[in-house]
């Protein structure tokens, strides 16, 4: 086909030319009419109307972005319609449209020039703006939080993260929030969802440093401490340098040590997430060596006992004379024998530690001369009452206030159970030996007779001591018990088989700041703790009908009369 130009003239409504009358209708939107099979282009010129043209007929816009088209030929007005108005928006002024791309994808904008009817087709193709952040890299350490900017996308927006353990993020209004979780590395993606492209942030969560309450501990064998971990990942382990001296286990975030031998040891703490260690520098210390007696003092063929109240474990003794004293270790207790007269020094040592004690023993070659009644008013005397044991009981009480007024006929003084002093009041607040209730009381030992918690060889000495429950019991069992008055004080008389005989006064009982009974009763201790309950012990008690042994609460005043022990 052969495409020719020509320049027509139209009358009116139509035109004549070659022969051919054509129609303004004939002529297509281009401005072109077909002849025959000649297709000519018709410049219309006649009554102003023109082939409708723009300056461009494909439109290419980023999304958000505008760009304009011209009408560049046309009569007008024109009508302005668009295939997707939720891709494409489009505005005409006077013959200038704008075009705006709103979402990303192709629309097809149409113009009609309302005069002729002819019509244009733009097409309209909206690309995506790029998503772009502010960084693609975040470091915090666990627990912190960051912040980074979309710089541009569509404006809808998700997040995800690789690894939730570590971080996790949200986004809103263009900002994404990155909250770390625990030490370690994610990747978030930020995914614009209208057109699916992708950035990612690269997260490294530093952990939290491992740190301690304390980095050092100092324990006493038997002893447990505990260190608190105040920062780190909350999965840890421990390890001992040396699990004889202290040993260690973990709970959450505390550390607990127990001290088992004395020495140093190393508490290494490790955080299993991060590798990251510290230590607790441990020193355990020994136990003090301590005795329940410094001092012994004894005659030729006796036997006394000291025990080990404190220490560690291990211990030996030694006499510096075994000819005067010799000693034997049986657990914790020691059992010392008086050979000869003199002195000599038990040594006790304590292997673990390397700690030692002594015991001071003072051996008497001679018994003191006794008799059957007092001889004269330089008390105490030694009363032999023809026991089976052999055991001399003293004249009088223990006196320890007024010593110079000790007599058979003086009440003496009052005494708590293993105290040497007497006091103003008497309970459990001032009882020096319990911790203010008789369920604290300190053990003492089932017999204290010859330690340091027996006032009549603390104020007496020499071979004197409180008696036990069982000389107590021989004295009642051996000897006739009349209730008498003497120089015009009431008590018990008792007379052995032998005719030796001694009083004990009914001196009653001291409770708080007030004596009862005096006159009525007598309560005398014996050396001996009652097994069934800590807080008594044994004593002999009397009153006008009967003589018996009983028990008390250890913080009575009470009267003591002395034995002496073979």
């Amino acid at each position: 086909m052969k495409k020719l130009l020509f320049t027509l003239v139209l009358l009116l409504s139509s035109v004549v030319g070659n022969a051919q009358t054509f129609r303004l209708g004939d002529v297509n939107k281009d401005g072109q009419v077909t002849i025959g099979d000649v297709m000519m282009v018709v410049d219309i010129v006649l009554n102003g109307y023109k082939p409708l043209t723009l300056s461009s007929e494909n439109v290419v816009v980023d999304y958000g972005s505008s760009a304009t088209v011209n009408i560049s030929s046309g009569y007008g007005p024109y009508d302005i319609t668009c295939s997707d108005e939720t891709l494409v928006s489009v505005s005409l002024d006077g013959t200038q449209l704008s075009i705006t791309g709103k979402a990303v994808g192709t629309a097809v904008v149409t113009v009609t020039d309302i005069a002729t009817g002819f019509t244009k087709d733009i097409t309209v193709t909206v690309n995506a703006e790029p998503l772009t952040i502010s960084n693609h890299t975040v470091e915090v350490t666990a627990g912190e939080s960051a912040t980074v900017q979309i710089i541009s996308g569509s404006g809808n927006y998700s997040v995800v993260s690789s690894n939730p353990s570590v971080a996790t993020a949200t986004v809103s209004n263009g900002i994404v929030t990155v909250i770390s979780v625990a030490g370690g590395t994610a990747t978030i993606t930020v995914t614009d969802t209208q057109n699916g492209q992708t950035a990612t942030i690269e997260v490294t969560v530093a952990y939290l440093p491992l740190a301690l309450s304390s980095n050092s501990l100092t324990l006493t064998i038997g002893e447990e401490g505990s260190v608190n971990i105040t920062s780190g990942s909350g999965d840890y382990s421990v390890e001992s340098s040396d699990d004889n001296v202290a040993f260690a286990e973990i709970d959450g975030n505390v550390v607990s040590i127990l001290a088992f031998g004395g020495g140093s040891a190393t508490i290494t703490v490790t955080d299993t997430q991060s590798g990251h260690t510290a230590t607790i520098e441990v020193t355990v210390d020994y136990l003090p060596l301590e005795l329940s007696a410094s001092s012994l003092t004894m005659i030729v063929g006796e036997e006394s006992t000291v025990n080990i109240t404190s220490g560690n474990g291990y211990f030996t003794v030694r006499s510096s004379d075994t000819s005067i004293a010799t000693a034997s270790l049986s657990g914790t207790s020691i059992k010392v024998t008086a050979v000869g007269a003199g002195t000599a020094t038990i040594t006790v040592t304590d292997r673990r530690s390397g700690q030692t004690a002594t015991i001071e023993v003072t051996v008497e070659d001679n018994q003191p001369q006794s008799y059957l009644t007092c001889p004269d008013d330089h008390h105490p005397h030694m009363i032999d009452l023809g026991l089976p044991s052999g055991t001399k009981w003293a004249c009088c009480n223990v006196d320890t206030d007024y010593p110079e007024n000790q007599s058979p006929w003086n009440y003496g003084g009052y005494y708590a159970w293993g105290e040497t002093e007497t006091m103003s009041t008497y309970n459990w607040s001032t009882y020096i030996h319990c911790d203010g209730s008789s369920s604290t009381c300190h053990d003492l030992g089932s017999d204290i007779a010859g330690t340091d918690y027996d006032v009549a060889h603390v104020k007496w000495g020499g071979s004197w001591v409180m008696p036990s429950k069982e000389q107590q019991d021989e004295l009642r069992n051996n000897c006739t018990s009349t209730w008498t008055t003497q120089k015009g004080v009431s008590g018990r008389l008792f007379t052995g088989t032998n005719g030796g005989s001694i009083f004990l006064p009914a001196a009653g009982y001291r409770d708080g700041s007030g004596l009862g009974y005096a006159g009525s009763d007598g309560y005398f201790w014996s050396s001996t703790q009652y097994p069934s309950d800590t807080s008594d012990a044994y004593i002999l008690y009397f009153n006008s009908g009967n003589t018996l042994t009983s028990h008390s609460d250890r913080r009575y005043g009470q009267s003591v009369r002395p034995v002496s022990r073979n």
